[in-house]
């Protein structure tokens, strides 16, 4: 991870006790599938996942073994359109609220029949 590519926006995200996601203002941190599509369209693992070695823990981090100091490691996951090609980096596709309405009422029922077959704990195909 380069200090050129962080900037003011990017806010430090808890993941748990030993991750933390470093995300611009763009995602809510609170939806887990924001913070998943930051990750997959947004990271390279190459270049930006960093692990701290022998990082302070609490007493109550269920990865430390009983009797061992309060130490784990931590990854930091930078999950941001690199700075170097800002300007030229893919917009984020989105579809307009009509056409989200449009296919959701087009596929209510047929989504309501597999939610249903899953909910009873089998899936049959047609």
């Amino acid at each position: 991870m380069t200090d050129t590519s962080l900037s003011p926006q990017i806010r430090i995200l808890p993941g748990g006790d030993q991750r933390l996601l470093a995300g611009i203002g763009v995602i809510d941190p609170t939806s887990l599938d924001e913070v998943l599509w930051a990750m997959c369209t947004r990271c390279d693992p190459a270049e930006d996942i960093d692990f701290i070695q022998r990082a302070w823990s609490g007493p109550l981090d269920p990865i430390i073994q009983p009797g061992q100091k309060g130490h784990n490691s931590r990854m930091i996951i930078e999950a941001v359109r690199p700075w170097e090609w800002r300007d030229k980096f893919p917009a984020t596709s989105a579809i307009s609220d009509e056409t989200r309405t449009e296919f959701s009422k087009k596929w209510q029922t047929r989504l309501a029949q597999v939610q249903a077959r899953h909910a009873q704990g089998h899936f049959k195909s047609d």
